[in-house]
């Protein structure tokens, strides 16, 4: 399988963030209020709730909040996973015996340039938080992007997730993305129930 460079993949996660029309699928209800994101052939599955509705359900599993009664804005969340050129193996000696972690420490520094350089008005402090994925340790980052035509600015919120096999590591990325600080604000109880849910198969 071929290796997603950097760059590419950059491009993809800050693009997909920005998908707000696409072919629309069914979902299944597993508790009231809840439904179940089940993508076929994919290695992963999460709870997300059943007033959003699924825009994609291919290479890229996307789902879309309700309209915001007070902006008329949404709010979207999307997986994306691509084949990086790292081998956990490089990361055995790390100081803390978290391979995940210590990978993950020089890949989104790396990554997060790329969407710097290639979206010129993207807004990123250098931050990069822990977070627990599916019992492993992944990694968490907020920036922004101003559209520079309309000087729309879209809130983004991304974890990067590993999920390695005896061939490849599969980075993960689940990407929150909103139009507007406060559309941002009002679903993001949405992505917290996708993070605290996702696992893989």
């Amino acid at each position: 399988m071929k290796k997603t460079p950097i760059k590419k993949a950059a491009v993809l996660l800050l693009a997909s963030g920005l998908l707000f029309t696409a072919s629309c699928t069914g979902k299944k209800t597993v508790n009231a209020g809840d439904a179940v994101a089940e993508p076929d052939g994919r290695d992963y599955t999460f709870t997300y709730s059943s007033d959003w509705s699924v825009l994609r359900d291919d290479s890229m599993y996307a789902v879309e909040s309700p309209t915001s009664e007070a902006s008329g804005k949404t709010a979207n969340i999307s997986v994306l996973f691509a084949v990086i050129d790292e081998d956990l193996a490089d990361y055995a000696d790390a100081e803390d015996g978290n391979y995940y972690s210590a990978l993950l420490d020089k890949y989104v520094p790396e990554y997060m340039q790329a969407v710097c350089t290639e979206f010129g008005s993207t807004a990123y402090d250098g931050n990069i938080g822990d977070i627990e994925i599916d019992g492993t340790t992944g990694k968490l980052v907020s920036y922004s992007w101003k559209d520079p035509v309309t000087e729309e600015e879209f809130f983004f919120e991304t974890v990067f997730a590993l999920l390695p096999t005896t061939e490849y590591t599969y980075c993960y990325y689940l990407t929150y993305t909103a139009n507007g600080k406060d559309t941002f604000d009002e679903f993001h109880g949405g992505f917290t129930k996708v993070l605290s849910s996702f696992s893989f198969n």
